[in-house]
């Protein structure tokens, strides 16, 4: 009976948005044809289909929305239709029958080449966001991609056109809405309007200055009276903006580069040497303070070159060692650095604009953000302003007072990091539609929205957002978010990441394998490991995920097959040697430390991990590339050494597949391995339910349902919005909350991940 129901809901839903469309399309004289039809395409994807108010509103809605997008194409058809039919006529004259044919031909192909694209305009236009010429650009890939499809779109147009001309007129009452739903329902991973926010804020009491020539203005008062002024700024700021948009325009009397005083290339790179290693991407974790950086001997000199009757600027990394009269503290994301990196920025104190961005990055993660961080942890609160320098030439200052208090806030509040996304030799297509990415991009590998050590977080000071690295939170307020259980024993560092992992209508990932503790221990400084499991949350029939060797393989041979791979690039025998399991959506894979493993193509992965997220010894990457042309680092020299044989087809079947067991509050345990100290549970849901923190930070996904509510148990936070897909943060200061779903009724899954 519901069945029914739904279906006579959905069948009158279509008549009435078909009406709408036709009255629309006539009214306008069919100038809005397009417009009327990615209007309809676009309520379709809308998740009510049970209200036909709600629909009538959207449809309204998306129209106006998507008028300007479609409009100019509107004309645009029917000045090419026009202009078609003249040319026919001017074909008719020709006497030649040979030559009419070809022009006839040439037509015909040029007329379908157009409708094959605008066939998928309109229904592009109602699924992506993006400039018009990406939406086109997007548009013609579709057409030709899948050609099929535009063949079966031109065909149904056409094939509407016959019913009411030579049927009945009377389809005209459900025609059109019923090949608008059918086709609205192709090229889809989604049943709704995806409403994942790739910009999440916190609103903050306080005032935010933005742009230089504000900020200017703003410190010209507040720093009367202040003859030393520090602008401490964490490697990777640009120095000359800061000094030509900001320091010169400040009045100083003199301003000193504390750079300067820094030890000379040559000798920082011999103080590195041993933890900069020989390696491409891993180093040794460095314990250095900023003071091992310089010149002890000129910082002096620097000091007593300052007379008290003039107004000195110190500026650069290591400013705030100079003893001053006011502290500028100038901050960055690892994200916003290390795509500096690929436009050629240097390492700090280092020329090296063109070596190799793995290199980069190695010397930025075990070193400089290491002594960056210990350095901000001592001079943060001491300082009075507070500098945002992610966005170049768009600077945000704010009272480091305020910062604070944004801080506080998150650390007893749910919130959600700003995600960034990244392609990759292997990436998908599916983060596109579903985090509403800009679908002209060739791919997305990575999406990044769980990850302190290299997210921001958006203070929303009255509407001016400003960033600021989302692991500030984790060392100024580690007990309040963390829990004292996960304080004690991380410190402040964040133990869990999320991350998405997208290879639709992609690759496979590399074929690799994660240290041991005791290995990454020894040989690169940390003390826990990653380890982790795939999450999946959307998967094609032929998904896989390779996990742990076959049985009764010679570990010899795999090792030597591999090397031999890597020498003369002949494919490896995966086959042979490692196991590949069907995977579906909703499974959930683990992965302890030392267990070969990859996604395949076709998959779409929430990676839940441990945080030392640099270890993945790649075995095998199937005879790639990277983006940037150099063959892909791969590390069997390391890998040999960890790979645990042990971890068979029975094992892995046995062990480390969809290990659910059902507990007594309704939620689904759904791992890790006992070897990992990450615990995750499972909700599915259509009302309210109370979920408690377990003495940890929660960090958690919507896996199902268009949208959740979070509410506290007893009013100390605002209800929290959650979408589909995104993932956010429950501080454990919190001890329990509810969820429930956004839409009375609707099914939705949370996967929550918290420390054991």
């Amino acid at each position: 009976m519901k069945a029914f129901i739904k279906f006579i809901n959905t069948l009158g839903n279509i008549i009435i948005l078909n009406i709408l469309f036709v009255l629309t399309s006539v009214l306008s004289i069919g100038l809005c044809i397009g417009t009327s039809l990615s209007a309809l395409y676009a309520t379709f994807l809308d998740l009510k289909t049970d209200e036909s108010g709600y629909y009538v509103r959207n449809y309204f809605k998306h129209f106006k929305g998507n008028f300007k997008s479609t409009i100019f194409i509107d004309i645009a058809l029917i000045l090419l239709a026009g202009a078609a039919y003249l040319n026919y006529l001017a074909i008719n004259t020709i006497n030649s029958s040979n030559i009419k044919l070809i022009l006839y031909a040439v037509e015909l192909l040029i007329g379908l080449e157009i409708s094959f694209i605008a066939s998928f305009y309109f229904m592009v236009v109602a699924k992506f966001e993006g400039k018009f010429t990406s939406l086109l650009y997007l548009s013609f890939i579709f057409a030709h991609k899948y050609l099929y499809l535009s063949i079966l779109f031109v065909v149904l147009f056409i094939g509407s056109f016959f019913l009411l001309i030579y049927v009945s007129f009377a389809f005209i009452f459900i025609i059109f809405g019923l090949i608008a739903y059918i086709e609205s329902l192709i090229l889809k991973y989604l049943n709704f309007n995806s409403q994942y926010d790739k910009y999440p804020s916190t609103k903050v009491d306080g005032k935010a200055y933005r742009g230089y020539s504000e900020i200017v203005t703003y410190l010209s008062n507040e720093l009367k009276g202040k003859n030393v002024v520090a602008f401490e700024m964490y490697p990777g700021v640009s120095k000359q903006e800061i000094v030509n948009n900001l320091i010169m325009k400040l009045g100083f009397d003199r301003v000193i580069d504390i750079e300067t005083c820094a030890l000379s290339e040559d000798d920082l790179d011999k103080l590195l040497k041993r933890n900069m290693t020989d390696d491409r991407v891993f180093g040794l974790m460095s314990h250095f303070e900023i003071e091992e950086f310089y010149d002890l001997s000129k910082l002096e000199e620097a000091k007593k070159s300052i007379s008290s009757n003039e107004r000195v600027a110190i500026y650069g990394f290591g400013a705030s060692m100079i003893h001053n009269d006011s502290l500028i503290y100038l901050d960055m994301t690892r994200w916003e650095i290390q795509l500096r990196y690929r436009k050629g920025m240097s390492n700090w104190n280092k020329t090296n604009p063109n070596e190799d961005n793995l290199r980069k990055y190695k010397r930025g993660y075990f070193i400089e953000w290491r002594t960056a961080d210990r350095l901000k942890k001592r001079v943060l609160r001491n300082s009075t302003y507070y500098i945002d320098s992610t966005v170049e030439n768009d600077p945000k200052l704010i009272l480091t007072d305020d910062l604070f208090k944004g801080i506080r806030k998150l650390s007893t509040h749910p919130f959600r990091l700003v995600p960034y996304f990244d392609p990759g030799v292997w990436g998908g297509q599916w983060m596109k539609e579903v985090c509403n990415l800009d679908p002209s991009k060739k791919n997305y590998a990575w999406s990044f929205d769980g990850v302190p050590e290299e997210n921001c977080v958006l203070y929303d000071f009255n509407g001016v957002k400003v960033a600021s690295p989302a692991i500030n939170i984790v060392f100024f307020e580690p007990v309040n978010l963390l829990g004292n259980k996960v304080h004690a024993r991380f410190g402040t560092e964040f133990p869990i990441r999320f991350d998405f992992l997208d290879t639709f209508e992609g690759g496979n990932l590399s074929l690799q394998v994660h240290p041991l503790t005791e290995y990454i221990q020894d040989k690169f400084g940390m003390h826990y490991t990653q380890d982790e499991s795939y999450y999946i949350l959307d998967a094609k029939e032929d998904s896989v995920v390779y996990l742990g060797v076959k049985e009764g393989i010679n570990k010899d041979d795999l090792i030597n097959d591999l090397k031999e791979s890597q020498r003369t690039g002949k494919k490896f025998n995966d086959e042979k040697y490692i196991n590949k399991f069907k995977a579906k959506k909703h499974d959930h894979f683990l992965i302890p430390a030392g267990t070969i493993h990859c996604s395949g193509k076709n998959t779409m992965v929430l990676e839940i991990s441990a945080t030392p997220y640099i270890f993945t010894f790649k075995l095998w990457d199937w005879g790639r590339l990277g983006l940037d042309g150099l063959p892909r680092p791969v590390h069997i020299e390391h890998g040999e050494h960890v790979i645990q044989f042990d971890r068979d087809t029975t094992l892995v079947k046995n062990n480390l597949i969809n290990r659910f067991v059902e507990m007594e509050d309704g939620s689904t345990k759904t791992g890790l391995h006992e070897r990992e100290f990450i615990e995750t549970r499972r909700y599915f849901f259509d009302s309210k339910i109370t979920i408690k923190t377990c003495d940890s930070v929660n960090m958690n996904n919507l896996v199902e349902g268009q949208a959740a509510v979070i509410e506290s148990t007893n009013g100390e936070f605002d209800p929290f919005v959650v979408h589909y897909a995104e993932t956010y943060i429950i501080p454990e200061s919190i001890k329990e909350y509810t969820i429930r779903p956004l839409n009375e009724g609707e099914k939705c899954g949370v996967l929550k991940a918290y420390v054991r």
